[in-house]
């Protein structure tokens, strides 16, 4: 996995993305969150059984965290990431979809994409805590139209992929251990029956 670890790293993969298409900077920065969650699921989750550390079947294309929405869906469920973080990672996906799928020309300003870019604006501005200091930015540059609006997709996407590095910092792999079951009661006693 190829993580952004300093400023240096940071920079340099802005320049990348910056000297793609708009389709490709979508493409890219969602295909980057979707790395990450694999990534912080791998950790949190017991290493796979495989000896070969690629051939891990749970993350394979076919396998039941192959996929993007798999991924997001999990991450939320076991306590990785925030409902917001989902619905909003979500949103992210269904611009990646159009942008991978769509026949038509790419914009953020016009059409299904314009909405939501702007309900993927409004809950990453929430999940990020950084809801005042993007309105700020915003009134600022609303007369500029459609480039700021890309531009701030990309600085969105980027606070996302940064949040999802710390998170993946801070979880420590388990080995091949088990975690702590320390309130579950196993047993008779556990269903309640008294023996």
């Amino acid at each position: 996995m190829a993580t952004l670890e300093n400023e240096g790293d940071v920079n340099a993969y802005f320049r990348n993305i910056m000297a793609e298409s708009e389709r490709g900077k979508v493409i890219l920065l969602a295909a980057k969150i979707d790395e990450l969650l694999g990534e912080l699921l791998k950790r949190y989750f017991k290493p796979s059984r495989s000896k070969d550390e690629k051939d891990d079947k749970l993350f394979r294309v076919m396998g039941l965290l192959g996929t993007f929405s798999a991924r997001i869906e999990m991450a939320q469920r076991v306590g990785l990431i925030s409902r917001e973080a989902a619905n909003c990672l979500d949103l992210l996906r269904d611009i990646r979809n159009e942008c991978a799928h769509g026949q038509v020309e790419f914009t953020y300003t016009q059409g299904p994409n314009a909405d939501r870019f702007r309900s993927f604006k409004e809950m990453s501005f929430k999940v990020s805590g950084m809801e005042r200091f993007f309105t700020l930015v915003e009134k600022v540059h609303v007369a500029e139209g459609g480039r700021v609006k890309y531009l701030q997709f990309m600085m969105l996407a980027m606070i996302h992929i940064l949040m999802l590095q710390d998170t993946l910092t801070r979880i420590k792999p388990i080995g091949d251990s088990f975690r702590s079951l320390e309130n579950v009661k196993f047993g008779l006693e556990g269903l309640g029956i008294k023996s």
